[in-house]
């Protein structure tokens, strides 16, 4: 080989690899940008189908206002399928042709701003997406899905780290009964880590099974924020054995963990059997009855479920086959057992079938069935497995309590209805326990409780109604600086709630402090998000003394609901101004909020997070990402919020913002991981993206082996070279 001919081997080798880095995108010359398409009347396609099939990767379809008869397959990767007008005015329609409408079969799609109407057949589907991931669907409606076996409103199989928010689903159907065949809203399997955030589903019937979100066989690691589920209705007669629930977690064959549902509400759950087979529950988790896998680490936080009713079995919530759940949070109401069977109405079922490891850690619950039981262990459950604790269980007329499995419910600081605790084995009057329930120390009401400060012991006491009283820590997680500016809270913040008021009680709250405040003291509360002065509530400031009070009507100023429901919340705190009252009012009431009438409605910031976005998508362990959100305050007037940062569902940090009136403002997280894996992020439910942490990125990969490959063809041309100037050859 002559040293031309070397030289040249070289030449052609460099430039396939530029080829392969061209091809790889590790260079990146500039390419052409990604199409946009537009679908409508007038437009290039007349049909959303043309136009997937016209369309390349990345690209964008702008879908204007219009009805499409027509089903939708969307399988080419990270295309966006928008509305131009929304959901309102932009429609799918099967127009009721066989099948499913829309299918999604390619990874990070966007759907956004489409009403989904009108399907049938023996299984049918709104929305299918299988095997897909980083898919967004947003700002949809799912209606009208009729079908003879199964019907799925939205039906995920084996698809990960998608994102769904602001999706209405309703009237979603099955006829007739067929045993084992369900109606979904929302139907999971084999599919993890999935973020659905203000979910509504409603208007569910089956003559089989209906439920209004159903995770089956290996669903991990799901979220779901702000979800509401109501009207699931199972239509079936006396002998077809159907259910209705409005939450199922079942393994099957594989077990579903470390689900997390925050700020559910649950009502009108219902079986319509007439027979003792009827069975309805507001959520259910549990494995199968042949003993497969359980499911473990499933989280409820904030939870309302209301007026569950079948004839025969009826739960709130029922646990079963050595799953467990926990619950923090929420109410029960009106579970009812219409059959007559008193005892089939329960708050909490816990039962065995196949293993005695059935359990349930309840928080912070108002457990409330009427004629039933509150919580039921039954017969062969693990009892010390079981516990509820600073919960109210009152109203239940069968039992509070009943313990027939083996060990003790741990049941302390509870309260029972009656300062004298719970009965028949208790000594008091309240809600009945059964033996092996540990229920003392018990919460006492309507007397003066006494609350630590940081200037020492606070007493509270209420001049009607039921009171609760805590040092807020939900509100000192976070940061003063900057809320109540030119001020200091001597007392810190306190969180109190007043209950079993009539609705629109005025009720007076007496403070005892641990000093005698200074005459400019003042009263505010924390409501929607922002500190509100609530001044004008206060009276005996001036009296010399470390006694004040605090009037307030419920629905009024300083109830942060607004509603006269006989429950007057919220966190409040007490102020001393630092400058004079003229100075003072100037800057520190500038940049904050000045309410000095209680008249309702009562003026209060908006703020509103307006988007959120990550700094990168694809980073090594420990390398920082930077996520950050605009807000806004639309509001008449200044205000302040507490942003929470939620990393796969879970609470990452919270910090605190001041915005004026008219104004915005941006605020910057910063989070790590050292695991790889997909993560999610959103930003007090706004989504901000996902990110990969992985060892090397995929083109720092190929970067990397291009390098070797080039320097590896770099010396053999220097070492052929020398080769031939030492023996003279060219």
């Amino acid at each position: 080989m002559t040293l031309t001919a070397v030289w040249k081997f070289f030449a052609a080798v460099m430039a396939v690899l530029m080829i392969m880095a061209l091809g790889a995108g590790v260079i990146t010359p500039g390419r052409a940008e990604a199409a946009t398409l537009e679908v409508g009347p007038g437009k290039t396609y007349t049909t959303i189908s043309l136009a997937i099939t016209a369309a390349s990767p990345g690209d964008t379809i702008n879908v204007s206002a219009s009805t499409y008869s027509e089903k939708v397959i969307i399988n080419k990767a990270n295309l966006s399928l928008q509305s131009v007008s929304g959901k309102d005015s932009t429609f799918i329609d099967g127009g009721g042709v066989t099948g499913t409408i829309v299918s999604i079969t390619a990874s990070g799609v966007t759907f956004d701003g489409f009403t989904v109407q009108n399907a049938i057949g023996t299984t049918v589907d709104g929305i299918d997406m299988t095997g897909v991931t980083g898919c967004t669907i947003k700002n949809s409606i799912i209606k009208n899905i009729t079908g003879s076996v199964n019907a799925y409103g939205l039906h995920l199989t084996s698809s990960n780290t998608n994102t769904f928010s602001n999706i209405t689903i309703s009237n979603i159907n099955q006829s007739p009964y067929v045993n084992m065949r369900v109606v979904c809203g929302v139907a999971l399997a084999l599919s993890d880590s999935n973020t659905f955030t203000d979910t509504i589903i409603s208007g569910l019937t089956s003559a089989s099974d209906a439920h209004g979100i159903f995770l089956m066989n290996s669903v991990d690691g799901n979220s779901f924020l702000r979800t509401t589920i109501s009207n699931v209705i199972c239509t079936d007669i006396v002998g077809q054995y159907g259910y209705s629930v409005g939450v199922t977690i079942w393994s099957r064959t594989n077990s579903c963990n470390n689900n997390i549902f925050t700020d559910t509400t649950i009502s009108n759950v219902s079986d319509l059997d007439n027979g003792a087979d009827g069975w309805a529950a507001g959520i259910q988790v549990r494995g199968d009855d042949s003993g497969e896998p359980v499911n473990t680490g499933n989280t409820f936080t904030n939870t309302i479920i209301s007026n569950v009713s079948s004839s025969g079995y009826t739960y709130a919530v029922a646990v079963t086959t050595g799953s467990s759940v926990t619950f923090n949070g929420g109410s029960i109401a009106n579970i009812t057992a219409t059959g007559g069977l008193a005892d089939s109405a329960r708050g909490f079922s816990i039962w065995k079938e196949t293993s005695d490891a059935s359990a349930a850690t309840i928080t912070n619950m108002t457990i409330s069935v009427g004629a039933g039981l509150g919580v039921a262990v039954r017969t062969g459950v693990n009892a010390n497995l079981t516990s509820i604790q600073s919960s109210i269980i009152t109203g239940n007329t069968v039992y509070g309590i009943k313990n027939t499995g083996t060990g003790v419910v741990n049941a302390a600081d509870n309260w029972w209805g009656s300062n004298t605790g719970p009965g028949p084995v208790g000594p008091g009057n309240g809600d009945k326990v059964s033996t092996n329930v540990t229920y003392s120390p018990w919460t006492l009401r309507n007397v003066p409780i006494q609350v630590t400060s940081p200037a020492g012991q606070i007493t509270v006491a209420s001049s009607a109604g039921t009171l609760d009283l805590a040092t807020d820590t939900a509100v000192n997680n976070f940061s003063m600086e900057g809320l109540l500016p030119l001020a200091e809270m001597p007392y810190g913040v306190i969180s109190f709630t007043v209950s079993n008021l009539t609705p629109g009680a005025t009720v007076t709250m007496t403070f005892t402090l641990p000093t005698v405040p200074p005459a400019n003291l003042e009263f505010w509360k924390y409501i929607h998000g922002a500190w509100v002065d609530c001044s004008s509530l206060l009276s005996g400031v001036a009296d010399g003394n470390n006694t004040v009070f605090v009037t307030i009507r419920d629905g009024g100023l300083g109830d942060a609901d607004g509603l006269a429901n006989g429950v007057i919340v919220d966190p409040c705190t007490f102020v001393v101004p630092l400058l004079p009252a003229l100075l003072y009012n100037q800057q520190s009431h500038g940049s904050s909020m000045a309410v000095t009438t209680p008249q309702a409605p009562v003026s209060l910031p908006n703020i509103q997070i307006q988007s959120a976005g990550l700094s990168a998508t694809a980073v090594t362990p420990g390398t920082p990402i930077t996520i950050t959100a605009d807000i806004s305050n639309t509001g008449a007037v200044n205000g302040s919020k507490k942003v929470t940062l939620y990393v796969n569902g879970q609470v990452e940090t919270t910090q605190g913002v001041a915005v004026n009136s008219g104004g915005s403002a941006k605020l910057a997280f910063n989070v790590s991981r050292s695991e790889p894996g997909d993560y999610t992020v959103y930003v007090d439910g706004v989504p901000a993206g996902s990110f990969k942490v992985e060892l090397v990125t995929g083109n720092d990969a190929l970067f990397i082996l291009l390098a070797v490959l080039i320097g590896i063809t770099f010396v053999f041309g220097l070492v052929t070279l020398w080769r031939r100037q030492r023996t003279g050859y060219s």
